[in-house]
């Protein structure tokens, strides 16, 4: 089997489409996405059916091997990592479900049904999620149970009903928080990553909770939203990714052994003793060095319009944005390192790295620009009379 992908490979890289040069950079998902376009139109295309039994597999391969990791380490913790690779696996085989069946059969798929294993992930997730609320209820500590609260409504989005989530998140006093809903809408008109989509709908504003505020993705009845969060992605900037060289030279003065000092008349100069007198010899090393700067970046530019929801007034509209950049440096060397400066030094056997994906680059991106939404948030709320924000 490895001999057999060794061959695909082969044949892949003596094409230059854009497809097989994702398939060849290892960005399997990515070439998935464009061959499915690619064979819908030309189902017969022998090279792309190639290319994608290829891609899928070694997707596929990956993901199965991080599952198996992820379940060998045996934390509690690692199930909802596993149930996000499980969903991953089974949106890629419903994009090949999409496909012709003689494409389906050249590149001898098979369907698996993976909805027991995301089922038993999402189970295992709110276990591990539930005894870590109820822990922080039984301590009988007023910010415990607040933290509490924010676990259960994180197992409420994953599995509606579980358990007597609803009816512990009714008793947990919520005194001093303010609950904020938070509703994204990606208006940006060009074409984005396959997955993108789902991710902006699911961004996680939950983690910058504090005390005082909590961001909502769910307009739940045993919550009072007070505040309304309605956020808009406008445009998405890529630099794409851009490998710059420098070409430098450094030197360096080292002794390298002794000579003995002469007179003006060339003749040995010498001590009171009659020994010649030494002096340290030097010479002059040399390093040429070949930098790499590698440089990918994207921006996310939205606005964040706040809402009190019991009057319909807006609060504030702001622009927010979020960036994310890459940046690597690497060098090659000829000559004697001996002459390289200490930050240089810094740089021996550094290797060029693999850019990230766009799709990487826009959920960082989305990662920032999530951290300032919120922050823009409070600190608009903050602003507010504290008997308009004060929770009844």
């Amino acid at each position: 089997m490895k001999t057999l992908s060794f061959l695909i490979l082969i044949v892949l890289l003596a094409s230059c489409s854009t497809s097989v040069t994702l398939v060849n950079k290892g960005k399997y998902d990515q070439a998935i996405d464009v061959l499915v376009a690619d064979l819908k139109n030309d189902p017969a295309n022998e090279k792309d059916i190639r290319a994608l039994g290829f891609a899928f597999d070694e997707a596929n391969k990956a993901d199965n091997q991080k599952i198996a990791g992820l379940k060998a380490g045996e934390k509690p913790e690692n199930w909802n990592e596993i149930g996000k690779l499980y969903n991953q696996l089974n949106l890629r085989q419903q994009k090949i479900e999409t496909l012709p069946l003689t494409v389906q059969n050249d590149i001898n798929y098979n369907a698996v049904d993976y909805r027991p294993f995301i089922a038993e992930a999402r189970e295992k997730t709110c276990q591990n999620l539930y005894l870590d609320a109820m822990k922080l209820i039984n301590s009988g500590n007023k910010a415990d149970s607040q933290r509490a609260g924010f676990y259960l409504l994180e197992i409420d989005s994953i599995m509606p009903g579980y358990k007597d989530v609803t009816q512990l998140l009714t008793q947990i006093k919520t005194d001093t928080t303010i609950f904020i809903y938070c509703s994204v809408t990606n208006n940006y008109p060009n074409y984005l990553p396959s997955g993108v989509e789902d991710e902006f709908r699911k961004l996680d504003f939950s983690r910058f909770n504090t005390p005082k505020y909590a961001f909502v993705s769910k307009k739940a009845t045993y919550l009072k939203i007070k505040i309304v969060a309605e956020i808009e992605i406008i445009d998405i900037k890529i630099i794409p990714e851009k490998t710059e060289q420098n070409f430098y030279t450094e030197t360096a003065t080292l002794q390298d052994g002794i000579a003995f000092k002469l007179d003006e008349s060339g003749n040995f100069e010498r001590d009171s003793l009659g020994n010649k007198i030494e002096i340290p010899k030097f010479k002059t090393i040399a390093c040429y060095v070949t930098e790499n700067e590698q440089k990918k970046s994207v921006l996310m530019g939205g606005t964040v319009q706040i809402i009190n929801s019991e009057t319909g007034k807006i609060i504030a509209k702001r622009a927010v944005a979020g960036e994310t950049k890459f940046y690597h440096k690497s060098a090659y060397f000829k000559g004697d390192i001996n002459a390289l400066s200490p930050e240089t030094m810094e740089l021996l056997g550094s290797k060029e790295l693999e850019f990230p994906s766009d799709l990487i680059m826009i959920l960082r991106a989305s990662d920032k620009f999530g951290k300032n939404v919120a922050d823009v948030v409070i600190e608009e709320l903050e602003k507010l009379p504290s008997n308009l924000t004060k929770k009844e």
